[in-house]
């Protein structure tokens, strides 16, 4: 390029030379014939003009070119410079060998520019790619259609495999039709997408291989489904996707709860959502659909994928098992009831024998019966009451209990106050009836001799559950209080050796304080 415009610049000042000498002889011609004719010296001067005007033409061109050089110039220094700033590896050939390269081929192939200039090219191309490359190549050059853009993949002196993407476009160089490629390294890409190919391939077969329906969609469209879901509905694949969407399966009546749950989701409202509904199968028939769906992204729009699940089996034998169950309960109910009654018949019985009796000390020991008897009738006549068999609210249970027990005990209900806290304890009935028993000895013990001659008091009943997840107990009395010499592990008293059993029946321990009257602590778990 140098070259050829020095040469052009040579030629113009040597045919300005050139025509500056002629100019000057004809200007010598004139001087030197005084006495040629008019005619001749004015063609002499004509021929002198003309001379004159093609120097300035010769100007005028030499000042073009000039003009036209400067700007090949910028170009060519343009487009070095975007050769040589580009990040891809761009190259000139012409049949097997480079014509001209930038840094970046050596850079991506790991040789050097003296080894690049005597390669062959096509030895950069991998072999399976190569004779594919070389097509191409031939049916350019040949004029024919080739792909201007396309991959393949180049083999770097170290033998390390780049993923490439070859942009190419015919030229003309150094006069000579020849070829320019840009190669770009794709090899993160294409490991990105070998790594994202993969997980699709993963979810694919797990969805494909489901034996619950996966489903995407989007604009009310299923855009995809897999093979359980058709079978599901009683379709084929391609008669729902890009054709049909969930309003189509679904219940009239149940369609306004499934909009609202998709619109929620669009909105970002619900993050996920997990619902029934009644849907429809091709032939009509209605079954009960689960289904779980979350928000998703599916060619750069928001959609919602999900699973669905056929679960009218399941509702039928769910269905059949509350109908068992509610009539287990009210048999359960029954039983309640018809333990409560016999007791009181017991109860009853039992308060007819000590009239006959007539034996103030048999009335009283009958007494202490009917009081235990109640303990655990009360038992019985809150599980009759509640709708929950499992469990039952001690505190009212207590309250009843405490209430019963003051009226048979103590005349003047002004003389006793019974203080009572429990904080949501619910016990079983293999807690509740031991537990009702103790509290039935301690409380029917402290009302017979805590408060002789009608002395005024307080008995308070606390219970709550404690960090460990025990059930504690205290039930405390302001009265007399033991006698002086009392040895609680020496006792003989019933009541006291009821106390222990039913204590040791909860699988639990107690505590006996003496201090202004007596206080239970009593743990078990419950």
């Amino acid at each position: 390029m140098a070259g050829q415009l020095l040469f052009r610049e040579f030629s113009a000042i040597i045919r300005g030379f050139y025509l500056l000498g002629a100019i000057i002889k004809k200007t010598q011609e004139v001087k030197m014939s005084p006495n040629k004719n008019w005619p001749e010296k004015k063609r002499l001067l004509e021929e002198i003009d003309k001379l004159k005007k093609k120097i300035i033409r010769l100007e005028e061109e030499k000042k073009r070119q000039q003009e036209v050089e400067r700007a090949l110039r910028e170009k060519e220094e343009m487009y070095r410079a975007i050769v040589e700033g580009s990040h891809d590896a761009i190259y000139i050939y012409r049949g097997d060998n480079f014509l001209f390269f930038n840094e970046n081929v050596s850079r991506l192939t790991g040789y050097t520019p003296d080894e690049l200039s005597q390669l062959n090219i096509w030895e950069l191309i991998h072999p399976e790619d190569r004779s594919r490359v070389y097509e191409y190549a031939q049916k350019r050059f040949q004029g024919q259609p080739a792909p201007t853009v396309y991959e393949a993949r180049v083999i770097s002196k170290d033998g390390e495999v780049h993923h490439c993407e070859f942009s190419v476009v015919m030229i003309k160089f150094q006069g000579e039709t020849a070829v320019l490629r840009a190669v770009r390294d794709i090899t993160p890409r294409k490991k990105m997408e070998l790594a994202l190919q993969e997980s699709e391939d993963k979810f694919r077969k797990l969805a494909e291989d489901a034996q619950v329906g996966v489903y995407l969609h989007q604009d009310g469209i299923f855009r995809y489904i897999n093979p359980c879901f058709a079978r599901m509905f009683g379709y084929k694949i391609d008669e729902i996707v890009g054709r049909l969407g969930p309003v189509d399966f679904c219940h009239p009546d149940d369609w306004p709860l499934v909009a609202r749950k998709i619109e929620a989701r669009y909105r970002d409202e619900e993050a996920k959502a997990h619902y029934n509904f009644r849907g429809v199968r091709k032939d009509g028939s209605v079954r009960i659909m689960e289904v779980y769906g979350s928000r998703t992204t599916f060619q750069q729009r928001p959609a919602i994928i999900g699973m669905i699940m056929d679960v009218t089996a399941e509702k039928e034998r769910e269905r059949k098992l509350q109908a068992s169950l509610k009539e287990k309960e009210v048999l359960l109910q029954e039983i309640h009831h018809r333990v409560k009654n016999n007791m009181q018949i017991i109860s009853s019985l039992l308060r007819l024998q000590a009239r006959q009796a007539n034996n103030p000390h048999f009335e009283q020991l009958i007494q202490v019966c009917q009081n235990r008897i109640r303990s655990m009738a009360l038992i019985h006549e809150k599980f009759y009451e509640t709708s929950d068999f499992t469990k039952i609210d001690f505190n009212d249970y207590a309250r009843r209990l405490l209430s019963y027990l003051l009226a048979i005990y103590i005349k003047d209900e002004k003389q006793i106050t019974l203080d009572i806290g429990i904080q949501d304890v619910f016990l079983d009935i293999n807690k509740a009836i031991p537990c009702g028993l103790l509290i039935n000895e301690i409380v029917s013990n402290s009302l017979k001799h805590a408060f002789p001659g009608g002395k005024r008091g307080t008995i308070s009943l606390k219970m709550r559950r404690t960090n460990h997840q025990e059930v504690e107990l205290i039930i405390a009395d302001d009265g007399v209080g033991f006698p002086p010499k009392f040895d609680l592990h020496k006792t003989t008293s019933l009541g006291l050796q009821l106390v222990k059993d039913l204590v040791r029946q909860l699988g639990g321990h107690f505590e006996l304080i003496q201090r202004r009257g007596i206080e239970y602590r009593i743990y078990f778990q419950g």
